[in-house]
C-alpha cells in the first residue's frame, strides 16, 4: 500500500521544479515503486495545464480511496450518451471531461453539455463529489447559473450530467476583447455576485470561482458553471458535503487562506475568490507575486503576504519586465496605467482589500454586501467598507452631483453676496439639478481664465476651492433635512434669488447671470412652477444671445429647456419650432457638445409620437440613437433611453415584434449600465406592459405594471417619486379598462406620495388630482369628483398660462360633475368663463 504522506511530499517536490524536470525527478525519487510513480503522476496531470496556468483544474490531494489505474483519455465523438450524440470535447479536467452533444432521438434538436467522469477516476471520493454536484445543480434555478437538465450512467457504469450548454467566453477574455471600461466590468461582476448570493441562500458554497467557470454569452449574460467541488453547508436530509477528512480541492490562484490551510469552508471563501477575480478583471494581474508558481510559494503568498493595492499594482505592472501570465490583459501605457491607478485609488482599493482579508470574519459579511458596495461606488455613495466620516460622506455627495455642485457653488456665491447665510443652502435642489448649460458656462469661464496670467489663475482657483470647501461642509450638515421644510426653504430662496437677479445684481457678470437664470429656472421646473421656470428660461435665453451669440451650446441648451416647458404645457407646435431651432445650433457643434443634437432629437421623437406622427417619430429617434451610440457607445445610458422611446413608437406603428425586441434591448443596456435593479432599468421594463396594452393584452399589461410597482417599492422605497409615477401609469391603464375602483386606489397612492414629497403646489400633483377626479366621476362619486377637480383647476390656474390644455380639460370635467349633481348653472358659468379666456 502506498504511503499517502510520501505521495504528498513527492507531489509538492515536483511542483517546485520546472515542468520539463518533473519526470526525471519522479523517476529518481520513486525508483521501482510503480504504484507510487503513478499516483504522483496522476496528481500532476490533474494540476498542470501548460497552455494556461491561470486556468488549471482544481488541485486534488488524495488521502484515501484512490485507484492506481491510469486515466483513460477516451474519444467519445460520435457516440451516444443517453438520448444525446456527442459532437466534440469542450473541456477536460483532472477528473472529468465535458462534451458538446445534441439530442439524437428525433424528439427535438437541442445542444447540451455532457459532463462525464474519466475512466479510472471513479473513486469513492470522486463519485461522492459528482453526486454532490448533481444535488447542488438540481436545487439551483437562477438566470446566471447553468441549469442541470438530466443525468444518468453510461453502459460501463460511469455517471454523467446533462447541463445547459453555454456558448460564451470566460469573463476576463470577454471584458478584454470588448475593451470594457472599469464601470462596465463592475456592472458585469455584480451580475455574477447575484448568482453566487443565490447559491449561498440555498446553502451552497462554490469553492472554485475563476474566469473559466464564469462564461459570458454573446448578449452579455454571465453563466456560472462547474459546481464540481461545491460544498453544501449542512448535511442531512439527503444532502452531503465534500469537506471530507480525506479530500482537499482547490484552484491555487483563486483559493482562500482557509482552503489552503485545510480549514472549514464558509461563504467567506467565495467572497475571497470573488475578490481575486475582480482584482484580475480591474488590474489584469493577481494580487500576489508567486514566483515560479510552486505550491509552497502559493501557500506563503495566500496565507502570509498582504495583497498589493490595486491602484499601485497597475503602476508596478509597467515597471516589471517579466512575461505576463497567459490571458492577462495587454499592459497599458504609462499614461493609461496612471489614469487606471487614479480610478482604482480610494473606494475600489478599499472594496477589494476588504474582500481579500486573510481572516474570513473580517471580509464582507455576504456577497450581497460586497455587490452593494460596488453599487454604492458606482453611484458615488459612501461604501460600507470605508470609515463613515462626515468629510467622506460630503465628498461622495459632491462627486455624484458634480454638475449640481458646480451650479450650487455659483448660487452660493450669489447668495453670499446677497448677505444670506442659511444652512438650508443644501436643499434638495442640489441633488436634482442636472443642468448641462451651467457646467458649459463655467467651462467657458475656465477657458478664459487660462488666458490670464498665472498669478490671477491661481487666485481664481483658490477662490473656487474656498467656496467648494464651504459648500462641502454645508451639504454634509444639511442634505439629510426633511423634505417638507427643505422644499419650503427652497422656494423662498428661489424667489429671493430671482428678485435679486431681476434687480440687476449680476449685470456686471453676464456669463454668470446666464448660468444662474437657467439654474433658477430649472429649480422652479423641479418644484412644478412652470410659469416662473419659463420666465427665468426666457430671460436667460435673451442674455445668452447677447453674451454668447446664437450658435453656442449654452443658447441651444436654454432652447431645449424652453421646448420642454412648451411640450409639458401641451403646446406641440411651439415645442417643435423651439426644438428645431435648438437642433440647428446643435448640429453645428463639435466634440462632446454634439450630444446636444442627440438630446434634442430624442425629445423631438417623443413629441412627434405624442402628436400621432409615428413615422416621423421613428426616423427622428433613430437619428438620436445613431448620434448617442457614436459618442457614448452602444452600451450607454442615453442609448438605452432612446431605445426605450423607440420601442413605444414601433408599438404605435403596430410593429409589435420589433417593439418587443427593441424594449428588450433597451432593458439589457440599462441593466448592464445602471444595474439590473436600477430605476432606469425598471422604468424601461415598464414599457413592456405599455406595449401589451396596445396589443389589447390587458391582463398581461396590468399584471406587468403591478409587478413593476412592487419592484420599485423594493428598490427605490414605497414613498419614492418613481413609485408615484408607476402608480399613475397603472391607474391610467385601469381607468381605460373600466376597472375604476382599482384605478382609484392606484391614483390615490400616487397622489399621497406626491403630496408628501412636495410641500406646495406642483404640476404632478395637479395632474394626479385631475385623474382622481375623473375616476371619481366615472364611479358616480360626483361630490368627491367636484372637490378634487376644483383643487386641480385652482392649482393649474396658479401656474399662469403654462398649461392651457390642462386648465380647459379640468374645467370641462368639473362642469360635467356639477351637471350630474343638478347644478347646471354653476357648470354653465365655468364653461362661459373658459370660453371668455380663449
Amino acid at each position: 500500500m502506498v504511503d499517502t504522506e510520501r505521495v504528498e511530499a513527492l507531489f509538492a517536490g515536483a511542483l517546485e521544479r520546472p515542468v520539463q524536470e518533473r519526470a526525471a525527478f519522479l523517476d529518481e525519487s520513486c525508483g521501482s515503486n510503480f504504484e507510487l510513480r503513478q499516483r504522483v503522476g496522476r496528481l500532476l496531470e490533474c494540476f498542470h495545464t501548460p497552455e494556461d496556468p491561470l486556468e488549471r483544474p482544481a488541485v486534488v490531494l488524495y488521502r484515501q480511496g484512490a485507484r492506481a489505474e491510469p486515466i483513460a483519455a477516451d474519444d467519445l465523438t460520435g457516440q451516444r450518451i443517453g438520448p444525446y450524440r456527442v459532437m466534440r470535447r469542450l473541456a477536460s479536467g483532472g477528473m472529468g471531461t465535458v462534451w458538446l452533444a445534441e439530442r439524437d432521438d428525433e424528439q427535438f434538436i437541442k445542444s447540451v453539455a455532457v459532463k462525464l467522469i474519466k475512466r479510472g477516476m471513479d473513486t469513492d471520493d470522486i463519485l461522492q463529489r459528482f453526486r454532490t454536484e448533481r444535488q447542488v445543480l438540481a436545487n439551483l434555478e437562477h438566470a446566471n447559473i447553468a441549469r442541470l437538465l438530466d443525468g444518468g450512467a453510461t453502459d460501463d457504469g460511469r455517471p454523467y450530467l446533462i447541463m445547459e450548454y453555454v456558448d460564451g467566453l470566460p469573463i476576463d477574455r470577454f471584458c478584454d476583447e470588448r475593451r470594457f471600461a472599469i464601470r462596465d466590468r463592475l456592472h458585469l461582476f455584480r451580475q455574477v455576485c447575484s448568482a453566487i448570493q443565490y447559491a449561498h441562500q440555498n446553502l451552497v458554497v462554490h469553492r472554485d470561482l475563476k474566469p473559466s467557470n464564469i462564461l459570458i454569452t454573446a448578449n452579455g449574460t454571465p453563466k456560472l458553471l462547474d459546481f464540481g467541488i461545491a460544498k453544501l453547508l449542512r448535511a442531512g436530509d439527503g444532502q452531503v458535503t465534500t469537506q471530507n477528512a480525506g479530500l482537499r480541492a482547490l484552484t491555487p490562484e483563486y483559493a482562500s487562506p482557509e482552503q489552503v490551510r485545510g480549514e472549514p469552508v464558509t461563504t467567506a471563501t467565495d467572497i475571497y475568490s470573488l475578490g481575486v477575480l475582480l482584482y484580475r478583471l480591474l488590474t489584469g494581474r493577481p494580487p500576489y507575486d508567486v514566483g515560479t508558481g510552486s505550491w509552497p510559494e502559493y501557500q506563503r503568498a495566500i496565507c502570509d503576504t498582504e495583497p498589493r493595492k490595486p491602484s499601485t499594482a497597475v503602476l508596478r505592472a509597467r515597471a516589471t519586465v517579466e512575461k505576463p501570465p497567459a490571458r492577462q490583459a495587454p499592459r497599458p501605457s504609462d499614461q493609461e496605467a496612471a489614469r487606471l491607478g487614479r480610478v482604482l485609488a480610494g473606494d475600489l482599493d478599499t472594496i477589494l482589500l476588504t474582500a481579500l482579508r486573510k481572516e474570513p470574519q473580517r471580509r464582507y459579511a455576504s456577497v450581497e454586501q460586497f455587490a452593494e458596495d460596488i453599487r454604492r461606488h458606482l453611484e458615488d455613495l459612501p461604501v460600507i467598507a470605508r470609515p463613515d466620516t462626515r468629510r467622506y460622506r460630503a465628498g461622495k455627495f459632491i462627486r455624484r452631483n458634480r454638475t449640481s455642485v458646480v451650479i450650487a457653488t455659483t448660487l452660493l456665491v450669489l447668495i453670499l453676496a446677497f448677505g444670506i447665510t442659511s444652512a438650508t443652502l443644501a436643499w434638495r435642489l442640489a441633488a436634482q439639478q442636472r443642468a448641462l448649460a451651467q457646467a458649459l458656462a463655467l467651462q467657458q469661464e475656465a477657458r478664459e481664465a487660462a488666458d490670464v496670467n498665472a498669478a490671477e489663475a491661481r487666485q481664481q482657483a483658490e477662490r473656487h476651492k474656498t467656496v467648494a470647501d464651504l459648500l462641502q461642509e454645508t451639504i454634509a450638515s444639511a442634505h439629510s433635512a426633511s423634505d417638507g421644510g427643505e422644499a419650503a426653504s427652497a422656494r423662498q430662496m428661489l424667489d429671493h434669488a430671482a428678485q435679486r437677479l431681476d434687480g440687476g445684481e449680476l449685470s456686471a457678470q453676464p456669463e454668470v447671470e446666464v448660468a444662474m437664470r437657467l439654474t433658477v429656472g430649472q429649480a422652479y421646473w423641479n418644484l412644478g412652477d412652470d410659469a416662473r421656470a419659463a420666465d427665468q428660461i426666457a430671460r436667460g435665453l435673451l442674455q445668452s444671445l447677447q453674451v454668447f451669440g446664437h450658435d453656442h451650446e449654452t443658447t441651444a441648451t436654454l432652447l431645449i429647456y424652453k421646448g420642454q416647458l412648451a411640450q409639458r404645457a401641451e403646446r406641440p407646435a411651439d415645442a417643435e419650432a423651439i426644438y428645431s431651432e435648438a437642433l440647428a445650433i446643435a448640429e453645428t457643434l463639435n466634440g462632446a457638445e454634439r450630444e446636444l443634437a442627440g438630446r434634442v432629437l430624442n425629445l423631438l421623437g417623443i413629441l412627434y409620437r405624442e402628436q400621432g406622427r409615428f413615422a416621423d417619430s421613428e426616423i427622428t429617434l433613430r437619428r438620436a440613437l445613431a448620434i448617442r451610440a457614436e459618442l457614448k457607445g452602444h452600451d450607454s445610458h442615453d442609448v438605452g433611453i432612446t431605445l426605450r422611446n423607440l420601442s413605444y413608437t414601433l408599438a404605435k406603428l403596430q410593429r409589435f415584434e420589433e417593439a418587443h425586441e427593441t424594449i428588450q434591448a433597451a432593458v439589457g443596456v440599462l441593466e448592464r449600465v445602471d444595474g439590473p435593479d436600477s430605476v432606469p432599468a425598471i422604468y424601461a421594463a415598464g414599457y413592456i406592459p405599455r406595449i401589451y396594452a396596445l396589443q389589447k393584452r390587458s391582463d398581461e399589461a396590468v399584471a406587468g405594471t403591478r409587478e413593476l410597482v412592487a419592484r420599485l417599492e423594493q428598490v427605490a422605497g414605497a414613498d419614492s417619486f418613481s413609485v408615484a409615477t408607476m402608480n399613475d401609469r397603472l391607474a391610467t391603464l385601469l381607468h381605460s379598462l373600466g376597472r375604476d375602483e382599482e384605478a382609484l386606489t392606484a391614483a390615490t397612492g400616487s397622489l399621497n406620495i406626491l403630496r408628501e414629497r412636495f410641500a406646495q403646489s406642483h404640476f404632478q400633483i395637479a395632474a394626479e388630482l385631475q385623474l382622481c377626479g375623473e375616476i371619481d366621476a366615472a364611479l358616480g362619486r360626483h361630490s368627491e369628483a367636484e372637490a378634487v377637480l376644483r383643487e386641480a383647476l385652482q392649482m393649474f390656474q396658479s401656474f399662469g398660462d403654462a398649461h392651457p390644455a390642462r386648465v380647459s380639460g379640468t374645467a370641462k370635467s368639473l362642469a360635467r360633475a356639477l351637471r350630474a349633481l343638478g347644478r347646471a348653472d354653476e357648470a354653465d358659468q365655468i364653461e362661459q368663463s373658459l370660453s371668455s379666456e380663449h
